[in-house]
């Protein structure tokens, strides 16, 4: 049998849910390729074959040897098949992030965006979407300079190929306000928000969720850089918007909550913030469940809240 044959039925045998001998029936597609150079576009077809089929049946571990070693081929074939590198890189990156393994992501994603960059130049859809998944990876895991760095050169892209109006330019303005604060650049954050909020002025009802977002981004922003007053009627405003637009019971209604509720305890409205915070955990172990990270963060908030009403006595 020639490799293509063993390929095809391996692919049948996965459509099958035989997934044993599919594994089997690629393996052996690999040793009739073989290892020498000018096969390396024969096994790229195989190991990208290998990574999906383990991806999907959520065997990741497996997925992420394989996308390693259409990584490797790719790059050994040299040339345009150095963009499948790129993607590989970047799908092993997600499957890390899956898994929380945020820093060895990142590694992965960097090689991918070095790769897009080299081979299709910053002007590009993929090296834009790559550039966009490291911004916000690092955002997560406190590099702000780097991540405001990554974002910046995304949004410009959108801007200038799309236009404001593209759904990735807000989030993205909203996502560079967020890194600048985490700055304490408030001044420069304040600024990017004005942006957004200008764009928003035309959202469609497909664009509200991002805009309701938004508002409740802006809500934090302002809790942190401590003008308390204004931070109060952001979240008032996102919960009612968020309201009307999902119902009692939502996502950004419980980080409204949240938000309002540390508000009014810093105002010292004790028994109002206590109610909030209250409204906040009912609601957020109905929509994300008790392990979920604000449930945890909500009951923090209303431990310190009973702590500040005992010192207070």
């Amino acid at each position: 049998m020639t490799w293509q044959e063993y390929h095809e039925a391996a692919r049948k045998a996965a459509q099958n849910r035989m997934d044993d001998k599919a594994v089997s029936l690629w393996r052996r597609a690999l040793d009739v390729i073989g290892r020498e150079p000018l096969a390396a576009k024969d096994r790229l077809v195989v190991h990208d074959a290998m990574a999906r089929f383990y991806a999907i049946r959520g065997r990741f571990e497996e997925s992420i040897v394989s996308w390693s070693e259409v990584a490797s081929t790719a790059e050994e074939a040299g040339g345009v098949h150095r963009v499948t590198a790129a993607k590989a890189y970047r799908e092993i990156a997600e499957i890390q992030i899956a898994q929380g393994k945020l820093e060895e992501a990142e590694q992965f994603l960097v090689q991918s965006l070095h790769l897009w960059e080299f081979h299709l130049g910053g002007d590009h859809q993929e090296t834009a979407a790559t550039a966009t998944a490291l911004g916000y990876l690092q955002r997560d895991i406190g590099k702000y300079p780097e991540a405001e760095a990554h974002l910046r050169k995304a949004c410009s892209f959108y801007q200038k190929r799309f236009g404001d109006s593209f759904i990735e330019v807000p989030r993205l303005l909203d996502n560079i306000a967020i890194v600048l604060a985490m700055q304490e650049r408030y001044d420069e954050a304040e600024k990017v928000f004005h942006q957004v909020f200008e764009i928003w002025k035309y959202a469609t009802d497909s664009k509200r969720p991002d805009m309701i977002k938004s508002v409740n981004d802006l809500a934090a922003f302002y809790l942190s850089s401590g003008r308390i007053e204004k931070a109060e009627r952001a979240c008032r405003r996102a919960l009612h918007l968020s309201k009307g637009h999902w119902g009692e019971e939502n996502e950004q209604a419980v980080r409204s909550l949240n938000i309002l509720g540390v508000c009014l305890s810093q105002q010292s409205n004790l028994a109002e913030a206590q109610e909030s915070f209250e409204q906040a955990l009912n609601m957020a172990e109905k929509v994300h469940g008790m392990h979920h990270r604000i449930t945890a963060e909500i009951l923090d908030n209303l431990t310190a809240l009973a702590t500040k009403r005992v010192v207070g006595r």
